[in-house]
Parts: structure tokens; C-alpha cells; sequence
């Protein structure tokens, strides 16, 4: 819930005396816009429990998401416009976008993402421009509602998942095209 978020944001800041605010969900919020269906665990993140991509076949039936009308995106504007309406412009406040490695894990589960990056890399180029699609459209939205820093969070392009190798091949250039 986007006044939710910025209510917590606003008395966390003056709680801890931050000097920045976050409009700012969990990593499933792009993965929910497209259809996965998400568990929300009390007092945990959510997380996915219904896959959408087993093939690349799968995106044929699906569109880039609308960030004013799908899933939780809109309540993240809301949060964003509260917040930036609350700070009048004293305190920056930030947004953020998973990147598209991370969304693919989550939209098609990160063993079997990781089988088709080395079976079928040609297979998963195409699963990851439409990550990057996704990824680009919601930080152009927040971008438009005036967020002062987007971050891109994408934990599955770590060291720990990702060799570096792969990294280079996969995920830089779609980085540096969101950037």
C-alpha cells in the first residue's frame, strides 16, 4: 500500500534521522505486474510461487506491464508521489527496479534460468530483453514521478549466482541500456 510505505519511510526517517526516503516495496513487485502469483508470508518479504516462463515460447502471450494500473507498481508511484510531496524537496527520495536477471529468476525460477543461460543462451537472450523491457518502462515511470535516484537491485546477477563470464555476456549491456 503506497501511504503505508510512506507513512513507514516518514517515521523511520525521523526515527533514525535519515536523510534520504525509499519508495521502495520488495523484488517481486515488476514479477507480480506480469502475473506470478506471490506468497505473502507475515512478517517476511513476499516471494513467488507461481512461475509464468518455462519457454521462451511463453512470452508470446504476455505484455509490458502498465506501471499506473498493474499489480502493486501503481501503490510504489503512490508511495514515490507521497513521499515527494511530504519532502518538499528537502530530503531525496529514492526508488527502485529489480534488474533482468533478477526478474527472470523470479519469473521462471533461477535453476532453470541458469540451465537455459548455458543450454540455450539464445533462448534466454530473448527471455532477458523482455526483463530489461520491463525493468526499463517501471524506472521511466518513476523516473517521470520524479524520482531523485532509481537503484537497481538484481541479487541473481551476484558473484555468488553468477560467474563473472556470464555476468559480461548477460547482464552488462542490459544494465548500461537501463542506465
Amino acid at each position: 500500500n503506497g501511504d503505508v510505505i510512506s507513512q513507514c519511510q516518514i517515521e523511520a526517517a525521523r526515527i533514525v534521522d535519515s536523510d534520504v526516503l525509499f519508495a521502495i516495496a520488495d523484488l517481486c513487485v515488476e514479477a507480480e505486474a506480469l502475473g506470478c502469483e506471490l506468497v505473502f508470508p507475515e512478517n517476511n518479504y513476499p516471494y513467488v510461487k507461481t512461475k509464468i516462463i518455462t519457454t521462451p515460447s511463453d512470452l508470446d502471450s504476455k505484455q509490458i506491464p502498465d506501471p499506473y494500473s498493474d499489480g502493486r507498481m501503481p501503490e510504489i508511484i503512490k508511495a514515490l508521489r507521497s513521499l515527494k510531496k511530504d519532502a518538499n524537496g528537502s530530503t531525496p527520495v529514492i526508488a527502485n527496479i529489480v534488474g533482468p536477471l533478477t526478474l527472470a529468476s523470479r519469473i521462471m525460477d533461477i535453476e532453470k534460468m541458469l540451465y537455459r543461460i548455458v543450454d540455450h543462451p539464445d533462448q534466454f537472450n530473448r527471455i532477458l530483453e523482455f526483463c530489461l523491457e520491463v525493468s526499463s518502462t517501471f524506472a521511466k515511470a518513476l523516473a517521470r514521478e520524479g524520482a531523485d535516484g532509481i537503484m537497481v537491485f538484481d541479487p541473481a546477477a551476484s558473484p555468488s549466482v553468477m560467474p563473472e563470464r556470464l555476468f559480461k555476456q548477460f547482464e552488462v549491456e542490459p544494465v548500461k541500456k537501463i542506465f
